[in-house]
């Protein structure tokens, strides 16, 4: 069983860092956490943030061939397979406040 500290997925200005309980909900991962790889996690980001980005260009969990897609300027939608995973790119109409609803964003997902 793989495992991995949770120290390892805390990044400071993370919007999310949890790990899937198998039950349909969430666990809050914590830096003393040890967590089993066989259940995902999911770690919210925004890579224009610096410890974001500081975190994408420097985990050793993420293979080099994510981390620029992964803080990528391409919000083309697509599907591509890395590896043993996948990543995908979606497009939606920017809701945040004092957004203007003709600028697009991107949501990038690697599993």
């Amino acid at each position: 069983m793989n495992v991995i500290e949770g120290k390892a997925l805390q990044v400071s200005d993370a919007i999310v860092a949890c790990q899937f309980d198998g039950k349909g909900g969430v666990i809050t991962i914590e830096d003393k956490d040890v967590i089993n790889c066989e259940r995902h996690c999911w770690l919210h980001l925004n890579y224009t943030q610096r410890q974001s980005a500081d975190w994408l260009q420097h985990t050793p969990l993420i293979p080099d061939a994510v981390r620029d897609a992964l803080a990528g300027d391409s919000m083309r939608p697509r599907v591509t397979r890395l590896g043993d995973g996948f990543m995908i790119v979606l497009r939606s109409v920017n809701h945040n406040a004092d957004s203007r609803p003709d600028q697009l964003v991107a949501a990038r997902i690697y599993q």
